[in-house]
């Protein structure tokens, strides 16, 4: 389990990577921290950034500079009812970093990230397929962590009723399942992410 503390240092070694002052990179780690948490969360909050950088840790170890700023944005905007999300993330990353001396052609890498996490059908290179592998990851998880993630999704609509939530969800799973494969690096398959995925959205499906 991460604390704010714990993601604030990661925070801050990506900074010294960004070449950030460090007094401009502790206000733009407010204005992250507080994105996050508005409107209240319950899976597309700072834990879901912490497992996606504990996943990127494990996928690529010598890191990649755009993949992790893109992972710390990625879902900094989120209103569920709203299509624009990943966007308007990627707009509030470009005036958070690029006023603060963020090189233009990094800042572009990263942009391109985040739209991959918008339908995560996408990707053509290896590093987008990273970030699609690391932000899916929870589907192919274990099944009462799978479950805990589906609940908490089912939170952040609850302002949907059931009847217009449910097959909503289920085009969603349907249109997983329907994709010849999920996961494309080699981290996500050595894992068996894949199958685990699967299986878990086939019972959500049932359920």
């Amino acid at each position: 389990m991460h604390t704010a503390s714990d993601l604030e240092t990661r925070w801050a070694r990506l900074v010294d990577r960004l070449g950030i002052v460090e007094d401009l990179g502790h206000l733009v780690w407010r204005e992250i921290r507080d994105a996050y948490a508005s409107p209240p969360r319950a899976y597309h909050n700072l834990t879901h950034v912490a497992c996606c950088l504990r996943d990127l840790g494990e996928a690529a170890p010598s890191g990649s500079i755009p993949v992790e700023t893109a992972i710390w944005f990625h879902d900094a905007i989120y209103e569920p009812l709203h299509t624009d999300n990943e966007a308007r993330s990627a707009e509030l990353m470009q005036s958070l970093l690029e006023p603060v001396g963020v090189e233009p052609k990094l800042l572009a890498q990263a942009r391109r990230l985040i739209m991959v996490t918008a339908g995560h059908a996408g990707a053509n290179e290896a590093d987008e397929f990273l970030i699609a592998d690391v932000d899916l990851a929870i589907l192919g998880s274990d099944p009462a962590a799978y479950d805990h993630y589906a609940d908490a999704i089912r939170e952040e609509y609850r302002a949907v009723p059931d009847n217009q939530y449910v097959p909503g969800r289920a085009k969603f799973l349907a249109g997983m399942l329907e994709r010849p494969v999920i996961y494309r690096t080699a981290w996500a398959q050595a894992k068996g992410l894949e199958a685990r995925a699967r299986a878990n959205m086939r019972r959500e499906l049932e359920r």
